[in-house]
């Protein structure tokens, strides 16, 4: 009988690394309604080794980039966390310090930083001249040779657990977790995703990618999905290679590879111009790769480094302009998402929608602290210029949006409801729906009757002023509010998470512009 090589309490702690930040998406609620049977399920195939791959899902990312997608099903999920943590600490001492992506503490704004150290320590703060050559692996994901990545974590698992090349050992206390790992890594180095999947983008959106860029034109042996853990990882251990003879055959001194996408920086032109030809042998001898001719460059510092989203200069930082770009695009959408503009009228209405400004707070505050890392202050006021609507929803101080629209839950009675709205939109005329009716309390109605004739009721409570307008008249009153020139905020009696801001622009505003 086979020896189990994974216990319970492993597969446990893998599978509360995989739904971290993840625990509502479907996939992980449909596998943690039977949470205890899935994982002894997975327990039982892994120590087996009857474990394979399920069905994944295959779409069409279109944004920054179009990209083919294939997600692994959870349950092969809780797997990739399971077999990288088991590698990834033997592997970190064999990487070098300046490769990044999928390692801790190695993100895109590191990478950036360390890049800015290297030019300023090669210009000697921007006073000397300096080159640098950036190279671009063609294809990368799907030029990766399976044979070559199965060696390379062979070999990694033969060091982490003590077992020499060729005849294997008559006696080696971890014989039996190595070739458990041996057999997994082996299961899903060689997994071809395109035999079980499901299409999740319509066919047509493949039309946006190029052949080579697809794992269903991949030659036999080749290609890893993008979008798995594993596939990030593999990638670095791929690359590795490159990252030993770069440092310890050329002796480059600043070099940095995030991904498939490498930096050296030097004074001495001739010798990025050598660095590169020895490069581009190493690659299409050992590893079956070539270079992106189209994405690898040999220019002088001070033209600017275009990198992972920022463009560096040795004595300032600037934004991408396609990071500019897709940013503006994202606020045109949630524009004409969230605010609707009468062109005859020039009323302009704010949609309070949940959903959709919990995801444009994610979008901004994402946006915004990419934008943080550079020199980016006068972007980011000409955006903020250009989309006055977000004052009505964020409050945006120090590359960071804060939500002003949304009320605290722990309200209880539409007295500390109508407050929180009173003290938040001090300019505007309040209305409560309840039942058929839109209510106006205090000063509103007061105003309201005042100037709009209506009738006052009894107090609703605290002895507040009250006056009501039946929901069928309620646009009426609302039209002539806005003549008068006061903003109108309607709120349901719950206060959240739906509510309305309808304001008339200025007349300068009203022709031909929409705000």
């Amino acid at each position: 009988m086979r020896k189990p090589s994974f216990s319970a309490d492993e597969i446990h702690e893998a599978y509360l690394d995989c739904r971290r930040r993840k625990r509502g998406t479907a996939n992980a609620l449909r596998f943690e309604m039977n949470q205890a049977g899935n994982l002894l399920d997975l327990e039982e195939e892994l120590n087996s080794g009857s474990y394979r791959p399920s069905r994944s899902v295959c779409f069409v990312n279109l944004r920054p980039k179009p990209r083919e997608i294939f997600a692994a099903d959870f349950r092969d999920r809780v797997v990739h966390h399971l077999f990288v943590r088991e590698i990834e600490d033997h592997w970190e001492r064999v990487f070098i310090h300046d490769s990044y992506a999928c390692r801790p503490g190695k993100g895109t704004h590191a990478a950036v930083d360390r890049l800015e150290e290297f030019v300023r320590s090669v210009t000697r703060g921007g006073r000397s001249r300096a080159w640098f050559l950036q190279i671009d692996v063609h294809n990368f994901f799907m030029s990766i040779d399976h044979r070559i990545l199965f060696g390379m974590i062979d070999g990694g698992l033969r060091r982490q657990y003590g077992v020499p090349k060729g005849k294997l050992p008559l006696f080696c206390p971890d014989l039996a977790r190595y070739r458990a790992m041996r057999e997994l890594a082996q299961t899903l180095i060689f997994h071809d995703p395109t035999d079980n999947y499901v299409r999740k983008s319509p066919v047509s959106a493949w039309g946006h990618i190029a052949d080579h860029k697809t794992l269903f034109n991949c030659p036999e042996f080749k290609g890893l999905p993008i979008g798995n853990l594993t596939s990030q990882f593999f990638g670095n251990v791929y690359l590795n290679a490159l990252d030993q003879f770069v440092k310890h055959e050329l002796k480059a001194r600043h070099y940095i590879r995030y991904v498939d996408d490498a930096i050296l920086v030097h004074e001495d032109r001739d010798r990025l111009a050598d660095w590169k030809d020895a490069i581009e042998g190493f690659l299409a001898k050992k590893l079956l790769l070539r270079l992106n001719e189209g994405a690898t460059r040999l220019k002088p510092v001070s033209c600017g480094i275009n990198f992972l989203g920022y463009v560096m200069h040795p004595d300032h930082r600037l934004t991408r302009r396609r990071v500019a770009g897709n940013f503006r695009l994202r606020l045109e959408e949630a524009r004409e998402l969230l605010v609707a503009h009468d062109s005859q009228t020039g009323i302009t209405t704010c949609r309070f929608d949940h959903d959709a400004l919990e995801r444009l707070l994610a979008i901004l505050n994402s946006y915004l602290a990419h934008l943080a890392k550079a020199d980016s202050h006068r972007l980011l006021a000409a955006l903020l210029d250009e989309h006055p609507w977000l004052t009505q929803y964020f409050e945006i101080d120090d590359h960071k949006a804060l939500r002003t629209w949304k009320p605290p839950r722990s309200f209880r009675r539409v007295a500390d409801q109508w407050g929180w709205f009173r003290r938040t939109r001090p300019d505007a005329v309040i209305l409560f729906q309840v039942g058929r009716y839109f209510e106006l309390y205090g000063r509103d109605a007061v105003w309201a009757r005042r100037a709009l004739g209506l009738k006052q009721q009894e107090p609703r409570f605290r002895g507040i002023p009250r006056v009501g307008v039946p929901a069928r008249l309620v646009d009426q009153y609302v039209r002539q509010v806005l003549v008068i020139g006061k903003p109108v905020l309607t709120v349901t009696e719950t206060g959240y998470p739906l509510y309305r801001l309808k304001e008339r622009l200025p007349a300068l505003l009203r022709v031909g512009r929409c705000v």
